[in-house]
């Protein structure tokens, strides 16, 4: 896992903690934002297919899933991982 960008100041990296779940469904909602371009994986690590970029300031769903400090998130129709490092709570 590489460490990813330098987040600007007064910016906060999303963490598990962002994620609200929904009592009824337990899935994840909530939404963060793209601190920089970022890859849309399939799987959450870097060694994943890239499904798409996603560009910086683009606005994300969060879907409830962790792992590795990748975070499930859907854009534009298209559901995926993204490294947290890169995204805005």
């Amino acid at each position: 896992r590489h460490p990813g960008p330098p987040v600007p100041a007064g910016i906060s990296p999303v963490t598990t903690a962002d994620i609200e779940t929904d009592p009824a469904s337990g899935t994840g909602t909530g939404t963060t934002v793209a601190v920089s371009d970022l890859l849309l994986r399939s799987g959450p690590s870097s060694n994943e297919a890239v499904l798409l970029v996603v560009p910086t300031g683009a606005a994300l769903v969060l879907t409830g899933e962790t792992s590795a400090g990748f975070l499930g998130v859907s854009y534009g129709g298209v559901t995926g991982w993204a490294d947290s490092a890169y995204l805005n709570a």
